[in-house]
Protein backbone atom coordinates (compact mmCIF):
# COMPACT_ATOMS: atom_id res chain seq x y z
CA UNK A 1 0.00 0.00 0.00
CA UNK A 2 1.36 3.47 -0.79
CA UNK A 3 0.44 6.78 1.11
CA UNK A 4 1.08 10.31 -0.76
CA UNK A 5 -0.28 12.42 1.73
CA UNK A 6 1.44 11.34 5.24
CA UNK A 7 -0.75 8.01 6.05
CA UNK A 8 -3.88 9.78 5.62
CA UNK A 9 -5.40 7.68 2.64
CA UNK A 10 -3.57 4.35 1.50
CA UNK A 11 -4.14 2.71 -1.96
CA UNK A 12 -2.94 -0.77 -3.49
CA UNK A 13 0.23 -0.50 -5.76
CA UNK A 14 1.53 -4.57 -5.75
CA UNK A 15 0.65 -6.26 -8.86
CA UNK A 16 -0.26 -9.44 -7.17
CA UNK A 17 -4.55 -8.76 -7.99
CA UNK A 18 -5.79 -10.49 -4.58
CA UNK A 19 -3.30 -13.48 -4.72
CA UNK A 20 -1.41 -13.10 -1.39
CA UNK A 21 -1.73 -16.88 -0.09
CA UNK A 22 1.39 -17.14 1.56
CA UNK A 23 2.44 -14.11 1.14
CA UNK A 24 4.23 -11.93 3.46
CA UNK A 25 5.97 -8.46 2.36
CA UNK A 26 8.18 -8.48 5.38
CA UNK A 27 10.86 -5.65 4.09
CA UNK A 28 10.55 -3.07 1.94
CA UNK A 29 13.76 -0.58 0.93
CA UNK A 30 14.48 2.87 -0.74
CA UNK A 31 16.95 2.80 -2.72
CA UNK A 32 19.10 6.11 -1.13
CA UNK A 33 20.37 7.38 -4.32
CA UNK A 34 17.64 7.18 -6.29
CA UNK A 35 14.10 7.28 -4.41
CA UNK A 36 11.92 5.86 -7.12
CA UNK A 37 13.68 2.50 -6.85
CA UNK A 38 11.52 0.81 -4.63
CA UNK A 39 12.06 -2.81 -2.85
CA UNK A 40 9.37 -4.91 -1.61
CA UNK A 41 10.54 -8.91 -0.08
CA UNK A 42 8.10 -11.70 0.59
CA UNK A 43 11.02 -14.07 0.26
CA UNK A 44 9.65 -16.38 -2.09
CA UNK A 45 8.34 -13.15 -4.21
CA UNK A 46 10.72 -10.23 -4.54
CA UNK A 47 9.79 -7.37 -6.37
CA UNK A 48 11.24 -3.95 -7.78
CA UNK A 49 9.87 -0.66 -8.66
CA UNK A 50 11.58 2.19 -10.80
CA UNK A 51 8.67 4.77 -10.34
CA UNK A 52 8.18 4.97 -6.86
CA UNK A 53 5.82 2.01 -6.80
CA UNK A 54 3.10 2.69 -8.95
CA UNK A 55 4.38 -0.38 -11.15
CA UNK A 56 6.38 -3.26 -10.51
CA UNK A 57 8.57 -6.11 -11.62
CA UNK A 58 8.20 -9.28 -9.86
CA UNK A 59 10.94 -11.78 -9.51
CA UNK A 60 9.36 -15.08 -8.76
CA UNK A 61 13.10 -16.85 -8.26
CA UNK A 62 11.64 -19.23 -5.45
CA UNK A 63 11.92 -21.60 -2.50
CA UNK A 64 16.27 -22.08 -2.86
CA UNK A 65 17.85 -18.37 -3.12
CA UNK A 66 21.37 -19.15 -2.42
CA UNK A 67 21.00 -22.56 -3.21
CA UNK A 68 24.61 -23.32 -4.20
CA UNK A 69 25.19 -22.77 -0.42
CA UNK A 70 22.55 -25.34 0.62
CA UNK A 71 21.56 -22.09 2.51
CA UNK A 72 17.43 -21.14 2.06
CA UNK A 73 17.02 -17.46 1.88
CA UNK A 74 13.78 -17.49 3.69
CA UNK A 75 11.58 -14.75 4.89
CA UNK A 76 13.39 -11.60 5.20
CA UNK A 77 13.83 -9.66 8.55
CA UNK A 78 15.23 -6.40 6.98
CA UNK A 79 16.17 -5.20 3.08
CA UNK A 80 18.52 -1.98 3.07
CA UNK A 81 20.25 -0.91 -0.08
CA UNK A 82 23.54 0.27 -0.80
CA UNK A 83 23.89 4.16 -0.17
CA UNK A 84 25.70 4.78 -3.58
CA UNK A 85 24.61 1.28 -5.63
CA UNK A 86 20.70 0.92 -6.28
CA UNK A 87 21.12 -2.10 -7.15
CA UNK A 88 23.13 -3.51 -4.28
CA UNK A 89 21.05 -5.27 -1.35
CA UNK A 90 21.35 -6.39 1.53
CA UNK A 91 18.79 -8.79 3.25
CA UNK A 92 18.45 -10.06 7.10
CA UNK A 93 16.38 -13.69 6.73
CA UNK A 94 13.86 -14.73 9.64
CA UNK A 95 15.04 -17.87 8.86
CA UNK A 96 18.85 -17.46 9.58
CA UNK A 97 21.43 -15.78 7.14
CA UNK A 98 22.62 -12.90 5.51
CA UNK A 99 22.16 -12.53 1.80
CA UNK A 100 23.46 -10.26 -1.08
CA UNK A 101 21.82 -8.83 -4.65
CA UNK A 102 24.41 -7.05 -6.38
CA UNK A 103 21.81 -6.99 -9.60
CA UNK A 104 18.51 -5.06 -7.87
CA UNK A 105 17.16 -8.40 -6.64
CA UNK A 106 17.41 -11.00 -9.33
CA UNK A 107 19.90 -13.62 -8.12
CA UNK A 108 20.97 -13.77 -4.49
CA UNK A 109 24.07 -15.44 -3.02
CA UNK A 110 24.67 -16.54 0.85
CA UNK A 111 27.12 -14.42 2.75
CA UNK A 112 27.00 -16.12 5.61
CA UNK A 113 30.06 -17.89 5.96
CA UNK A 114 27.65 -21.56 6.00
CA UNK A 115 25.80 -22.60 8.91
CA UNK A 116 24.00 -19.14 10.32
CA UNK A 117 23.42 -20.81 14.09
CA UNK A 118 20.04 -18.85 14.35
CA UNK A 119 17.90 -21.47 15.01
CA UNK A 120 18.11 -25.49 15.32
CA UNK A 121 14.99 -27.16 15.96
CA UNK A 122 16.09 -30.53 16.03
CA UNK A 123 19.61 -32.38 16.17
CA UNK A 124 20.63 -36.03 15.44
CA UNK A 125 23.46 -37.96 15.67
CA UNK A 126 24.73 -41.09 13.31
CA UNK A 127 24.62 -43.88 15.53
CA UNK A 128 27.84 -45.47 14.49
CA UNK A 129 30.09 -42.10 14.75
CA UNK A 130 29.53 -38.95 16.99
CA UNK A 131 31.61 -36.71 13.92
CA UNK A 132 28.69 -37.01 12.14
CA UNK A 133 25.73 -35.13 13.27
CA UNK A 134 22.75 -33.57 11.14
CA UNK A 135 21.23 -30.09 12.52
CA UNK A 136 17.18 -29.46 11.35
CA UNK A 137 16.49 -25.77 11.38
CA UNK A 138 14.62 -22.72 9.94
CA UNK A 139 16.63 -22.47 7.39
CA UNK A 140 16.99 -25.98 6.52
CA UNK A 141 19.74 -28.94 7.68
CA UNK A 142 23.25 -28.76 7.85
CA UNK A 143 25.78 -31.55 8.21
CA UNK A 144 28.58 -32.11 9.89
CA UNK A 145 31.35 -34.93 9.56
CA UNK A 146 33.46 -32.90 12.55
CA UNK A 147 31.96 -32.95 15.19
CA UNK A 148 30.76 -29.44 14.63
CA UNK A 149 33.60 -27.58 13.54
CA UNK A 150 32.28 -26.98 10.12
CA UNK A 151 28.63 -27.15 8.55
CA UNK A 152 27.65 -27.97 5.32
CA UNK A 153 24.07 -26.35 4.08
CA UNK A 154 22.25 -29.68 2.31
CA UNK A 155 20.71 -28.45 -0.85
CA UNK A 156 16.49 -29.89 -0.53
CA UNK A 157 14.09 -29.76 -3.44
CA UNK A 158 11.12 -27.25 -2.44
CA UNK A 159 10.71 -24.95 0.28
CA UNK A 160 12.38 -26.94 3.17
CA UNK A 161 13.04 -24.03 5.27
CA UNK A 162 11.24 -25.14 8.18
CA UNK A 163 12.60 -28.18 9.34
CA UNK A 164 11.57 -29.82 12.80
CA UNK A 165 12.93 -33.62 12.88
CA UNK A 166 16.11 -35.28 11.44
CA UNK A 167 17.24 -38.69 11.57
CA UNK A 168 20.13 -40.91 9.95
CA UNK A 169 19.12 -44.51 9.26
CA UNK A 170 21.26 -46.58 11.49
CA UNK A 171 22.90 -48.63 8.69
CA UNK A 172 24.13 -45.92 6.47
CA UNK A 173 24.68 -41.88 7.24
CA UNK A 174 24.01 -41.11 3.82
CA UNK A 175 20.28 -42.31 4.37
CA UNK A 176 18.87 -39.47 6.33
CA UNK A 177 14.97 -38.38 6.58
CA UNK A 178 13.73 -34.94 7.60
CA UNK A 179 10.50 -33.69 8.94
CA UNK A 180 8.91 -30.07 8.02
CA UNK A 181 6.57 -27.70 10.23
CA UNK A 182 4.92 -26.58 7.08
CA UNK A 183 2.25 -28.91 5.36
CA UNK A 184 4.04 -32.08 7.35
CA UNK A 185 6.27 -33.58 4.96
CA UNK A 186 9.18 -36.29 5.19
CA UNK A 187 11.72 -36.25 3.08
CA UNK A 188 14.60 -39.25 2.09
CA UNK A 189 18.13 -38.72 0.52
CA UNK A 190 19.94 -42.05 0.47
CA UNK A 191 23.52 -40.27 -1.15
CA UNK A 192 24.08 -38.07 1.83
CA UNK A 193 21.97 -35.03 1.06
CA UNK A 194 22.62 -34.35 -3.06
CA UNK A 195 19.23 -35.28 -3.88
CA UNK A 196 15.90 -35.59 -1.87
CA UNK A 197 12.21 -37.35 -2.54
CA UNK A 198 8.83 -36.26 -0.77
CA UNK A 199 8.09 -40.17 0.76
CA UNK A 200 5.34 -39.03 3.16
CA UNK A 201 2.86 -35.71 3.06
CA UNK A 202 1.78 -33.25 2.54
CA UNK A 203 -0.50 -33.70 5.74
CA UNK A 204 -1.42 -29.98 6.72
CA UNK A 205 -3.14 -28.46 3.77
CA UNK A 206 -6.47 -28.67 5.34
CA UNK A 207 -4.89 -26.82 8.79
CA UNK A 208 -4.49 -22.83 8.93
CA UNK A 209 -1.22 -21.65 7.62
CA UNK A 210 -0.49 -25.07 7.20
CA UNK A 211 1.46 -26.18 10.61
CA UNK A 212 1.00 -29.83 10.82
CA UNK A 213 4.19 -30.35 11.58
CA UNK A 214 6.47 -33.85 11.81
CA UNK A 215 7.83 -33.59 15.30
CA UNK A 216 10.21 -36.68 15.51
CA UNK A 217 11.42 -39.68 13.45
CA UNK A 218 12.64 -42.49 15.25
CA UNK A 219 13.57 -45.87 13.59
CA UNK A 220 13.28 -49.17 15.96
CA UNK A 221 16.68 -49.84 17.16
CA UNK A 222 15.90 -53.84 16.44
CA UNK A 223 14.98 -53.33 12.93
CA UNK A 224 15.72 -50.48 11.16
CA UNK A 225 13.16 -51.12 8.24
CA UNK A 226 10.42 -50.18 10.89
CA UNK A 227 10.32 -46.18 11.16
CA UNK A 228 7.86 -44.28 13.31
CA UNK A 229 6.85 -40.38 12.81
CA UNK A 230 5.12 -38.08 15.62
CA UNK A 231 2.96 -35.48 14.05
CA UNK A 232 0.70 -32.74 15.43
CA UNK A 233 -0.71 -29.65 15.10
CA UNK A 234 2.11 -26.16 16.13
CA UNK A 235 0.75 -25.09 19.09
CA UNK A 236 1.61 -21.58 17.93
CA UNK A 237 -1.73 -21.79 15.58
CA UNK A 238 -5.41 -21.00 15.93
CA UNK A 239 -6.21 -24.47 15.09
CA UNK A 240 -5.69 -25.73 18.22
CA UNK A 241 -8.75 -23.33 19.40
CA UNK A 242 -10.74 -24.74 17.09
CA UNK A 243 -10.06 -28.35 17.59
CA UNK A 244 -8.10 -29.55 15.16
CA UNK A 245 -5.72 -32.39 15.44
CA UNK A 246 -2.76 -33.54 13.44
CA UNK A 247 -2.54 -37.11 11.95
CA UNK A 248 -0.54 -38.78 14.86
CA UNK A 249 1.61 -41.60 14.39
CA UNK A 250 2.47 -42.88 11.27
CA UNK A 251 4.68 -46.00 10.75
CA UNK A 252 6.68 -47.10 7.90
CA UNK A 253 8.44 -50.73 7.15
CA UNK A 254 10.22 -50.41 4.46
CA UNK A 255 12.35 -47.87 5.77
CA UNK A 256 10.40 -44.58 5.00
CA UNK A 257 9.58 -45.45 1.89
CA UNK A 258 6.15 -46.19 2.04
CA UNK A 259 3.77 -44.95 5.50
CA UNK A 260 0.78 -45.89 6.87
CA UNK A 261 -1.81 -44.35 9.76
CA UNK A 262 -1.18 -46.07 12.95
CA UNK A 263 -3.85 -44.53 15.46
CA UNK A 264 -6.38 -47.00 16.75
CA UNK A 265 -6.61 -46.19 20.47
CA UNK A 266 -6.01 -42.66 20.24
CA UNK A 267 -8.68 -40.46 20.79
CA UNK A 268 -8.83 -37.29 18.03
CA UNK A 269 -7.02 -35.13 20.81
CA UNK A 270 -4.09 -37.01 21.08
CA UNK A 271 -3.49 -37.16 17.41
CA UNK A 272 -1.19 -33.86 18.20
CA UNK A 273 2.06 -36.05 19.16
CA UNK A 274 4.98 -34.31 20.66
CA UNK A 275 6.88 -37.66 20.97
CA UNK A 276 7.89 -40.91 20.89
CA UNK A 277 10.40 -43.39 21.90
CA UNK A 278 10.90 -46.96 20.00
CA UNK A 279 12.08 -49.93 22.74
CA UNK A 280 15.75 -50.81 22.12
CA UNK A 281 14.80 -54.49 21.51
CA UNK A 282 11.46 -54.79 20.88
CA UNK A 283 10.41 -52.87 17.54
CA UNK A 284 6.37 -53.18 18.60
CA UNK A 285 7.06 -51.46 22.06
CA UNK A 286 6.15 -47.71 21.26
CA UNK A 287 5.88 -45.00 23.71
CA UNK A 288 3.93 -41.76 22.62
CA UNK A 289 4.34 -38.09 24.17
CA UNK A 290 0.88 -36.21 23.51
CA UNK A 291 0.13 -32.72 23.54
CA UNK A 292 -2.90 -32.34 26.00
CA UNK A 293 -3.23 -36.01 27.33
CA UNK A 294 0.30 -37.43 28.72
CA UNK A 295 1.77 -40.90 27.82
CA UNK A 296 0.26 -43.66 25.38
CA UNK A 297 1.69 -47.35 24.64
CA UNK A 298 1.87 -49.57 22.04
CA UNK A 299 2.54 -53.14 22.26
CA UNK A 300 1.73 -54.01 18.79
CA UNK A 301 3.94 -51.92 16.88
CA UNK A 302 1.24 -48.75 16.75
CA UNK A 303 -1.96 -51.44 15.69
CA UNK A 304 -3.61 -50.12 19.13
CA UNK A 305 -2.94 -47.58 21.74
CA UNK A 306 -3.68 -47.24 25.30
CA UNK A 307 -3.39 -44.84 27.94
CA UNK A 308 0.05 -45.05 29.96
CA UNK A 309 -0.77 -42.10 32.29
CA UNK A 310 -1.14 -43.63 36.62
CA UNK A 311 0.42 -41.48 39.04
CA UNK A 312 1.50 -38.93 36.15
CA UNK A 313 0.28 -35.24 36.73
CA UNK A 314 1.09 -34.08 33.35
CA UNK A 315 -1.09 -33.95 30.17
CA UNK A 316 1.38 -32.08 27.99
CA UNK A 317 4.47 -34.56 27.32
CA UNK A 318 7.49 -33.13 25.03
CA UNK A 319 9.95 -35.52 25.25
CA UNK A 320 9.89 -39.71 26.01
CA UNK A 321 13.48 -41.22 26.35
CA UNK A 322 14.03 -45.21 27.04
CA UNK A 323 16.86 -46.54 29.48
CA UNK A 324 19.24 -48.80 27.26
CA UNK A 325 19.97 -50.44 30.04
CA UNK A 326 17.08 -51.27 31.02
CA UNK A 327 14.19 -50.56 28.82
CA UNK A 328 11.52 -51.13 31.51
CA UNK A 329 12.68 -47.58 32.81
CA UNK A 330 11.03 -44.78 30.97
CA UNK A 331 11.53 -40.78 31.33
CA UNK A 332 8.78 -38.10 30.25
CA UNK A 333 9.47 -35.08 29.92
CA UNK A 334 6.72 -32.41 30.59
CA UNK A 335 5.47 -29.21 29.60
CA UNK A 336 5.60 -27.05 33.08
CA UNK A 337 6.35 -29.64 35.70
CA UNK A 338 9.71 -31.13 34.79
CA UNK A 339 10.64 -35.20 34.53
CA UNK A 340 8.42 -38.03 35.10
CA UNK A 341 10.02 -41.44 35.83
CA UNK A 342 8.46 -45.01 35.38
CA UNK A 343 10.29 -48.51 36.10
CA UNK A 344 7.72 -50.31 34.60
CA UNK A 345 6.96 -49.78 31.37
CA UNK A 346 4.54 -46.67 32.02
CA UNK A 347 2.65 -48.87 34.25
CA UNK A 348 3.42 -46.12 37.01
CA UNK A 349 4.60 -42.69 37.18
CA UNK A 350 6.65 -41.03 39.77
CA UNK A 351 8.26 -37.28 39.38
CA UNK A 352 11.84 -36.97 39.18
CA UNK A 353 12.50 -33.11 39.68
CA UNK A 354 15.08 -32.62 42.03
CA UNK A 355 17.29 -29.78 41.08
CA UNK A 356 15.39 -29.11 38.13
CA UNK A 357 13.45 -25.14 37.95
CA UNK A 358 9.86 -25.87 39.77
CA UNK A 359 8.20 -25.42 36.07
CA UNK A 360 10.71 -27.06 33.86
CA UNK A 361 9.84 -27.24 30.02
CA UNK A 362 11.89 -30.31 29.08
CA UNK A 363 12.46 -30.30 25.30
CA UNK A 364 15.01 -33.31 25.44
CA UNK A 365 15.72 -36.58 27.21
CA UNK A 366 19.21 -38.92 26.33
CA UNK A 367 19.86 -41.45 28.52
CA UNK A 368 24.44 -42.12 28.44
CA UNK A 369 24.27 -45.72 26.33
CA UNK A 370 27.68 -46.45 28.23
CA UNK A 371 27.01 -45.72 31.77
CA UNK A 372 24.24 -46.62 33.64
CA UNK A 373 21.86 -44.07 35.74
CA UNK A 374 23.21 -41.54 33.48
CA UNK A 375 20.43 -39.31 32.08
CA UNK A 376 20.62 -35.84 30.43
CA UNK A 377 17.92 -33.05 30.59
CA UNK A 378 16.86 -29.73 28.51
CA UNK A 379 14.96 -27.08 29.62
CA UNK A 380 13.43 -25.24 27.93
CA UNK A 381 14.53 -21.72 29.53
CA UNK A 382 17.41 -23.00 31.78
CA UNK A 383 19.56 -25.16 29.61
CA UNK A 384 21.00 -28.94 30.45
CA UNK A 385 20.67 -30.86 33.45
CA UNK A 386 22.59 -34.41 34.13
CA UNK A 387 21.95 -36.80 36.22
CA UNK A 388 24.24 -39.84 37.32
CA UNK A 389 21.38 -41.49 39.62
CA UNK A 390 18.56 -42.35 37.46
CA UNK A 391 16.93 -38.82 37.65
CA UNK A 392 16.72 -38.90 41.27
CA UNK A 393 18.60 -35.42 41.52
CA UNK A 394 19.80 -33.40 38.83
CA UNK A 395 22.80 -31.00 38.75
CA UNK A 396 22.73 -27.93 35.78
CA UNK A 397 25.83 -29.16 33.22
CA UNK A 398 25.73 -25.22 31.27
CA UNK A 399 29.35 -24.21 31.72
CA UNK A 400 29.83 -22.50 27.89
CA UNK A 401 26.22 -23.12 27.07
CA UNK A 402 25.89 -18.93 26.33
CA UNK A 403 21.86 -19.91 25.28
CA UNK A 404 20.16 -21.86 27.72
CA UNK A 405 17.18 -22.42 25.09
CA UNK A 406 17.36 -25.55 24.38
CA UNK A 407 15.23 -27.55 22.02
CA UNK A 408 16.61 -31.05 21.57
CA UNK A 409 19.58 -33.02 23.01
CA UNK A 410 21.28 -36.22 20.82
CA UNK A 411 24.37 -38.69 22.28
CA UNK A 412 26.09 -40.58 19.99
CA UNK A 413 25.97 -44.64 20.88
CA UNK A 414 29.08 -44.89 22.22
CA UNK A 415 28.67 -41.75 24.68
CA UNK A 416 31.53 -40.02 23.89
CA UNK A 417 29.66 -36.88 22.32
CA UNK A 418 26.63 -35.36 23.32
CA UNK A 419 25.21 -32.15 21.32
CA UNK A 420 22.61 -29.41 21.72
CA UNK A 421 20.40 -27.68 19.53
CA UNK A 422 19.29 -24.10 20.96
CA UNK A 423 17.18 -21.63 19.79
CA UNK A 424 19.34 -18.72 19.04
CA UNK A 425 23.14 -19.64 19.27
CA UNK A 426 23.04 -22.77 16.85
CA UNK A 427 24.96 -26.54 18.33
CA UNK A 428 27.29 -27.13 20.58
CA UNK A 429 28.92 -30.24 21.86
CA UNK A 430 30.04 -31.84 25.20
CA UNK A 431 32.88 -34.44 24.95
CA UNK A 432 32.12 -36.61 27.67
CA UNK A 433 35.81 -38.26 27.62
CA UNK A 434 37.16 -35.20 27.09
CA UNK A 435 38.55 -36.53 23.16
CA UNK A 436 36.76 -34.78 20.32
CA UNK A 437 35.45 -36.35 17.41
CA UNK A 438 38.10 -37.36 14.32
CA UNK A 439 36.53 -35.97 11.13
CA UNK A 440 34.64 -38.57 9.37
CA UNK A 441 33.13 -39.73 5.80
CA UNK A 442 29.62 -40.50 5.13
CA UNK A 443 29.80 -44.25 5.30
CA UNK A 444 27.45 -45.85 2.69
CA UNK A 445 26.20 -48.70 5.19
CA UNK A 446 26.77 -49.28 9.12
CA UNK A 447 30.62 -48.94 10.26
CA UNK A 448 31.75 -50.33 13.40
CA UNK A 449 33.07 -48.13 16.29
CA UNK A 450 36.27 -47.54 17.62
CA UNK A 451 36.75 -48.66 20.89
CA UNK A 452 35.43 -46.44 23.73
CA UNK A 453 37.84 -45.04 25.82
CA UNK A 454 37.91 -46.03 29.68
CA UNK A 455 35.44 -43.75 31.27
CA UNK A 456 35.86 -41.00 33.99
CA UNK A 457 34.53 -41.54 37.35
CA UNK A 458 32.00 -38.39 36.89
CA UNK A 459 30.84 -37.14 33.81
CA UNK A 460 32.72 -34.29 32.19
CA UNK A 461 31.25 -31.16 33.10
CA UNK A 462 29.22 -32.09 35.97
CA UNK A 463 30.06 -32.03 40.11
CA UNK A 464 28.99 -34.70 42.89
CA UNK A 465 28.69 -31.90 44.72
CA UNK A 466 25.30 -29.72 45.73
CA UNK A 467 26.50 -26.77 43.91
CA UNK A 468 24.28 -25.00 41.45
CA UNK A 469 26.98 -24.90 38.41
CA UNK A 470 29.34 -27.45 37.25
CA UNK A 471 32.56 -25.48 37.07
CA UNK A 472 34.90 -28.45 35.64
CA UNK A 473 36.16 -26.56 32.23
CA UNK A 474 35.30 -22.89 30.94
CA UNK A 475 35.04 -24.03 27.12
CA UNK A 476 35.39 -22.15 24.40
CA UNK A 477 33.23 -21.87 21.36
CA UNK A 478 34.11 -23.31 18.17
CA UNK A 479 35.26 -20.88 15.48
CA UNK A 480 34.17 -19.66 12.41
CA UNK A 481 35.51 -20.73 9.25
CA UNK A 482 38.70 -19.54 8.99
CA UNK A 483 39.69 -18.44 12.17
CA UNK A 484 41.17 -21.42 14.84
CA UNK A 485 39.35 -23.86 16.98
CA UNK A 486 39.90 -24.33 20.46
CA UNK A 487 38.67 -27.16 22.34
CA UNK A 488 37.23 -27.49 25.81
CA UNK A 489 33.68 -28.70 26.95
CA UNK A 490 30.49 -27.09 25.49
CA UNK A 491 31.42 -26.20 22.20
CA UNK A 492 29.17 -24.34 19.77
CA UNK A 493 29.36 -23.34 16.24
CA UNK A 494 27.47 -20.09 16.15
CA UNK A 495 27.59 -18.67 12.98
CA UNK A 496 25.25 -15.16 12.75
CA UNK A 497 22.74 -14.70 15.00
CA UNK A 498 19.60 -13.26 13.66
CA UNK A 499 18.53 -10.48 16.71
CA UNK A 500 15.47 -9.27 15.54
CA UNK A 501 13.96 -12.40 14.59
CA UNK A 502 15.09 -14.77 17.89
CA UNK A 503 12.83 -11.49 20.13
CA UNK A 504 10.15 -12.17 18.24
CA UNK A 505 10.89 -16.28 18.16
CA UNK A 506 11.47 -16.01 21.76
CA UNK A 507 8.33 -14.38 22.57
CA UNK A 508 5.95 -16.59 20.55
CA UNK A 509 8.02 -20.04 21.81
CA UNK A 510 7.24 -18.55 25.75
CA UNK A 511 4.08 -18.80 25.27
CA UNK A 512 3.81 -21.97 23.03
CA UNK A 513 5.72 -23.60 25.79
CA UNK A 514 3.22 -22.38 28.60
Amino acid sequence: FKTTDGGKHWRQVDPMQGNHDQICFSALAYAPSDPNIVYADAGSVFMRSEDGGETWQVYNVGPDWGASSGENRGQPIALVVHPQDPNWLYMNAYDGGVFISKDGGRTWQDASRGYSGAQSWFIAVYPSDGAIAASASKNGIHLTKDGGKTWQGLITNGNLNNLTAVTFDPTSAATILLGTEINGSVWKTTDGGTSWRLVLGPLGEDVPDGRRAIYQIEFAPSNPRIVYTATGIDTMTVAIAEGANGPGVMKSTDGGDTWEMVNEGLEAANYNALDLAVHPQNENIVYLGTLANGVYKSVDGGASWLPANQGLAASEIRTIAIDPHNPETVFAGSGGSGVWKSTDGGASWAQVSVGLPPEANIFGLVFDPAQPGVVYAADRFSGVYASQDGGETWIRSNNGLKMRAVNELSISNDGQHLYAATEGNGVYRLDLYGVEPQPASIPTSTTQPSPVPARPTEITGMATTSQPEATSAIPTPTALPGQSNPVSTWLVYPGILVVLGMIALLISRRKKAK
